[in-house]
């Protein structure tokens, strides 16, 4: 700072003491400034006399030489930082002015100043703040998605920095929010239809109830696995193996609505009782697939994964909408409602399974999907768009036909295709289990061999050095 700047504003009217404000300033920007381009010593040095002016749309604030790291160069700096109105300046008249010549300089927007104001603010400074993102050469091979080249959360960190980054920004950040809030929005519509059906929890309504909680189910899972799985490699397998669980459970929990809500008669006189057996089976066959394809292939994944993971998944679906197909070929869609709804969902889940399938449109674009426009979350939104139709259409299904449910198929059929959820379910769970403890045996075994080759190659180096020590 020189002589041109400006002078006190006449009288007292527009000049304050900086007082306390400054070392909270102060404070604020050594907690900040981690996160930014600029670092702060942590102890606070003894500031001169300040002054506040009433100039423009800037405030500066001196600090003596060695409060700011980070910055080489020398020579006169300020610092200077915009707060509303208000400029503080060093008073020039005061006795100190000689330290002016060491004080260093760094200016902030009031844009940037927003910036640093995010929702972490908001949160007890005991929680730790997620580490920015970083590229994908950054993080271990498993954790690299084919054509996102950035927006990677770093391994390793506080597991509290994983659950934050819901309110980070990347690449799985919209994976996690299009599950995330298609759970409320079912949750809304489920609240609107049993108000208007007078719905209640009986033999009759289970199965719808079961489909609810497989849906629920299947998004809280993918909402943990998107969230927790850049944690380590076992945490990577572990939470995607309980995400196959999800889908499983899925897959019987529509096969039970499908059945009981949305079968004709024809349909199950040529299926009869094999189909809640084989959506059983097909539906563990999908998670024992996928968990297998997990852990049997590395990246780059070759083709025999994607098959692996598509081939039961597909069987699965094609007989649990078996009873839908049938009726949306057979009657005409003007005499009952459910039908355009029923439509709507196995079109978006056409959509969605070309999405999960295809690198697209990603594949076209290397870099520029990081963080939107991914394949994998439009398959995400198409996923909870088709549950969303699928509950309207049932809910539609289960109102036409819940006073011959019991007629149609007896209280101990329903009781007991009911009572085959939770067994799928722990089924599933074992298998996911059974998979986890292989994954574990070869990252232990790896991380041996690691380390083995690293010790390895430490006393090859100090024998180098001894040698050459010794002159040989």
């Amino acid at each position: 700072m020189d002589s041109s700047s400006p002078p006190d504003p006449a009288g007292d009217e527009g000049v304050q003491k900086m007082d306390g404000g400054i070392n909270a300033l102060y404070s604020f920007l050594v907690a900040k400034a981690p996160c930014r381009a600029f670092l702060v010593s942590q102890t606070p040095p003894t500031l001169p006399a300040l002054r506040v002016y009433r100039f423009g749309e800037a405030l500066t604030v001196l600090f003596p030489t060695g409060c700011l790291k980070g910055r080489e160069g020398s020579g006169e700096q300020q610092v200077s930082v915009l707060i509303g109105s208000c400029r503080y300046e060093n008073n020039l008249h005061c006795p100190r002015l000689s330290l002016l010549k060491g004080f260093s300089t760094l200016t902030l927007s009031v844009k940037q100043l927003s910036r640093l104001l995010r929702f972490s603010d908001l949160l007890p400074s005991s929680l730790p703040s997620p580490c920015p993102t970083v590229a994908a050469s950054q993080v271990p091979a498993l954790f690299r998605e084919p054509y996102i080249l950035s927006g990677y959360r770093p391994v390793q960190q506080d597991w509290r920095c994983y659950l934050l980054s819901l309110f980070q920004r990347h690449n799985e950040t919209l994976n996690v929010w299009t599950h995330l809030l298609a759970a409320p929005a079912l949750l809304l519509l489920w609240w609107a239809n049993v108000g208007a059906l007078g719905y209640t929890l009986d033999a009759a309504s289970l199965p719808l109830a079961l489909f609810m909680v497989s849906s629920l189910t299947y998004l809280c899972l993918s909402v943990a696995a998107h969230l927790l799985q850049s944690h380590s490699e076992r945490a990577h397998y572990y939470f995607f193996f309980l995400d196959y669980v999800g889908v499983a459970v899925y897959q019987y929990g529509c096969s039970l609505s499908h059945y009981f809500y949305s079968s004709e008669p024809a349909w199950r006189d040529s299926i009869g009782m094999m189909f809640l057996p084989g959506a059983a089976f097909f539906g563990w066959l999908s998670c024992a697939g996928c968990c297998f394809a997990k852990a049997r292939y590395r990246r780059p994944y070759p083709l025999q994964r994607k098959i692996c993971q598509l081939i039961p998944t597909s069987l699965a679906y094609a007989l649990d909408i078996s009873p839908i197909a049938h009726r949306l070929l057979t009657i005409p869609w003007s005499q009952e409602t459910s039908l355009p709804f029923h439509a709507l969902q196995i079109a978006s889940f056409i959509l969605s399974a070309f999405f999960f399938s295809c690198p697209v449109p990603e594949r076209f674009f290397p870099g520029r999907c990081d963080f939107v426009g991914q394949g994998h979350q439009v398959f995400h939104l198409f996923l909870s768009l088709c549950t969303v139709f699928q509950l309207e259409a049932l809910f539609l299904d289960y109102a036409r036909r819940r006073d011959a449910v019991r007629d149609v198929f007896g209280e101990r059929q329903l009781w007991w295709a009911c009572v085959s959820f939770p067994c799928l379910f722990m089924c599933c769970v074992l298998t996911a289990l059974i998979a986890m403890r292989h994954m574990s045996k070869i990252l232990q075994h790896v991380s041996h061999q690691t380390r083995l080759k690293s010790s390895t190659s430490l006393s090859l180096k100090a024998n180098g050095s001894s040698y050459s020590t010794c002159g040989i």
